[in-house]
Order: structure tokens, then sequence, then C-alpha cells
């Protein structure tokens, strides 16, 4: 996550080829921009997993390397651990109840990938934990005011521990658990079943990985997807899409049709209808 000090905008977040591993985030103010705002990055637990460590001494590490323009008074990037006594929250939208730094500590970015680290003890009664990245940018952004990160890690102590890989399949199911967008392979790609109610309307029964509450799905658009008959001899766009039931691992979305050419009672097969199909399903705090 990123947000900006009374900027709504001028910053972008981007999914990198880890140089240490399988992935890394980055963090880049765009080419131009002449606001001084601060900018923060950053996670931050649930609270399920926060409060095992409250009352205890912890240690936040995590890799980290400027870009080419990074434009921090002296390359320096402040790192944070931030505590709330919340449930679920999000740290940057909405903020934490009872935020309280438990420590900060500033470092000095270069080019190269250095590992830092910082400790502090978390309050007795935190019940929800984050992890902040942040720096204010000076002059105008050059092409690449930015920086990476990747390998975060907590442990209990006073000093990190050497970095514990987790599997890409885990850190993926992980990943679902808060938030996943389905069938973007574009058009002609399978989405699922339905079931045609008339010869311009159906359900289509659409299925997702165990998610932390009941998600928000979003829908690229209604014509973005197509429903096919049992025999494959006619498929007719969408018109509308309406989620009518949702629950923590399917939804069931009613749809029309603008051709009016399915058989009512009849299966049928969804399938991407545009290049940019998806559907997102959205649980994140």
């Amino acid at each position: 996550m990123t947000t900006r000090n009374g900027v709504g905008g001028n910053i972008q977040l981007s999914r990198q080829t880890g140089t240490l591993g399988t992935f890394a985030a980055k963090v880049q103010r765009i080419a131009g921009d002449a606001s001084l705002a601060t900018i923060y990055a950053g996670t931050q637990c649930m609270s399920a997993d926060s409060k095992p460590f409250a009352g205890k001494q912890v240690t936040f590490s995590v890799s980290i390397n400027a870009g080419a323009n990074f434009s921090a008074a002296g390359g320096v990037l402040t790192l944070a651990i931030i505590n709330g006594i919340g449930n679920d929250q999000n740290m940057f939208s909405g903020g934490f109840t009872g935020a309280n730094v438990v420590a900060s500590q500033n470092v000095v970015l270069t080019s190269g990938v250095q590992r830092f680290s910082v400790s502090g003890l978390v309050p007795s009664n935190a019940t929800q934990l984050g992890f902040q990245l942040y720096y204010t940018p000076t002059g105008v952004a050059g092409a690449d005011d930015s920086f990476t990160w990747q390998q975060m890690q907590l442990d209990v102590g006073t000093s990190a521990q050497a970095y514990r890989p987790v599997p890409l399949a885990v850190e993926l199911e992980r990943c679902a658990y808060f938030f996943e967008r389905k069938f973007n392979q574009g058009i002609n790609t399978s989405c699922g079943m339905s079931q045609n109610k008339g010869a311009s309307s159906g359900i289509w029964n659409l299925r997702y990985a165990m998610k932390r509450v009941t998600p928000t799905i979003t829908v690229s658009g209604g014509t973005h997807f197509k429903v096919q008959d049992a025999t494959a001899s006619n498929s007719d766009p969408m018109a509308t899409i309406t989620p009518t039931f949702i629950s923590l691992d399917q939804t069931y979305i009613d749809f029309t049709t603008s051709g009016g050419l399915l058989g009512a009672g009849s299966a049928g097969s969804v399938l991407g209808n545009n290049a940019n199909c998806f559907v997102d399903v959205n649980a994140r705090m």
C-alpha cells in the first residue's frame, strides 16, 4: 500500500522481479512531480496475527534499494513499526485506532540492495501491527525517483534473523485470502458455469479462494463476458451483471443478455468476451 500526506496522486506502486527472490515492490514518484509531501509505503498484519507479539520485543527487517533519482535529502528513508488497538484496520485508509510508533529508524539508501532493521517493544495492549517505509522528496521528480523493497520479515527479539524464504505457492495462497483477480486471460477463456433462467437471463455461480471476510465483487463490465449454451451453438454477450449472494468462497451473479439466444432452464458456460475482462474479489483491510 502507498499514501501521501495531503496529496492524492503522483506516486505509483508496482510489482518488480526481485533481485533476492521472486517479487519486489517499487514505489515511484511520477517524473515531473513537484510536490514535497512525504511518501509512505508499507503494510499491516491482521489482528489475529498481531496479538501474539503484544508485550514482546520485535525486530522488523527488509531489503531496500534506491532508484537512480531517489530525491530524499541525503538518501534517507525511515523505517517504522506501528501498533494499534483496533481490529483488522487499514493503517493508511482510516488509520489504526490508538496508533503508536513502536520504533523508527532512519537508513541511507544506495542503488545496491541493503538489509535494514528496526527494533522495539510492542505495548501489551496492542492488537494490530503495521510497518512503514517513508521519505520526504526534494526538488522535481526525475525519471526514477523511487525505492524498491523486498523480503520483509518480523522476528521476536532485539536483532533480525536470517530471512526465511516462503514457497511461492504458499505466498500466493496467502495473498488470495485477501484479494484475487479472476479471468483476466482474455477472450473465450472459461469463467465458470451458468444456469439460464430464460432466453435472456440467468445465474452465474463463481467460486474463489476462501476470503478473510465477505468480499466486495467488482466486474470489469457486463459485455466483457458472454454465455454459451450447453450445445455450444449459441453465445450471447451479457448486458447487466448483479451479484445477489456473496459468501466467503463463492458468489451468485444474476445476469441478463442482449440477444435472447439462451434456452430457459438449461446449463451454460460463461466465457471471456473482452481481452481485459476480469472479476475482482476483494477482502483487503
